[in-house]
């Protein structure tokens, strides 16, 4: 996972006569039982909105970093989940939130329908928000939220490499017990360690380690043109737009190049 910028103007198809009217059904709903996942129209999947988030997420899955066609093998997440909420019975979702742009993710269908699916822990139950134009941070979500400028998944997440089978392990900065509780649950909420992720995670090793022996050797020699021409590589190796750019960033930290790193 890395930091996503949201930008601040929801696309025009939110805010359509559709979904204002679904959002009043929604809402006449609530005020007399919780409402069913099927009776929320699915007007958050327009075409407009999906290519939006994924224009926005550089192409990728919110939460696994892979990259995905934008119809192909992809959902809309609700970050907060609109009706049911595992492991939250008497909770009537978060219903108000279903056509809300910054509720929306674009991720991959297996991150969403194997892992994700409804769950969104808090510290407390007592301090779960039940009810609308309610403040959200005072719930104390274990979840990372990529989109929120205090949550960057990269000081949550750190990765451990198993060099004998090429295997990359998303892991939990230890910064602190509330950062390696939140970092451990998304890892476990998220399947973040699944085998396909470690295996093509992995794949990327062999580039990125030939590029730090080509930065280490331009610097012991002060070969400025072939620094240069590293740095300019790693720049590129670690944007936003590459599949585990969050992986592949720590790994040039890791060996001392953090100054190379992309920024966006």
């Amino acid at each position: 996972m890395i930091r996503i910028d949201r930008p601040a103007n929801a696309p025009i198809e939110l805010a359509s006569p559709a979904v204002v009217e679904a959002k009043t059904t929604i809402r006449a709903i609530a005020a007399k039982r919780k409402p069913l996942s099927k009776e929320f129209p699915t007007l958050w999947g327009n075409k407009e909105v999906r290519r939006a988030l994924w224009a926005m997420q550089r192409k990728k899955c919110g939460y696994c970093e892979r990259r995905r066609d934008v119809n192909r093998e992809s959902d809309i997440d609700h970050f907060r989940p609109k009706a049911e909420v595992t492991l939250a019975p008497t909770h009537d979702g978060y219903w108000w939130l279903a056509y809300d742009w910054n509720n929306l993710l674009f991720c991959c269908r297996y991150c969403n329908q194997r892992y994700k699916l409804n769950h969104f822990p808090v510290e407390s139950e007592a301090n779960r928000v039940g009810k609308e134009n309610t403040p959200l941070a005072g719930e104390r979500a274990y979840l990372i939220d990529p989109c929120d400028a205090a949550d960057d998944p990269e000081n949550f997440l750190a990765y451990h490499v198993k060099e004998t089978a090429k295997l990359v392990y998303v892991v939990a900065c230890p910064d602190s017990p509330w950062i390696k509780t939140r970092a451990e649950k998304t890892i476990e909420i998220l399947g973040l360690n699944r085998t396909e992720l470690l295996e093509e995670r992995g794949k990327c090793l062999t580039t990125l380690r030939l590029l730090v022996t080509k930065m280490h050797a331009a610097r012991q020699l002060m070969a400025q043109e072939k620094e240069r021409e590293a740095a300019d590589e790693i720049r590129w190796e670690t944007s936003s737009s590459q599949a585990f750019a969050g992986f592949r960033r720590a790994f040039f930290r890791m060996n001392g190049l953090g100054a190379y790193v992309s920024g966006n």
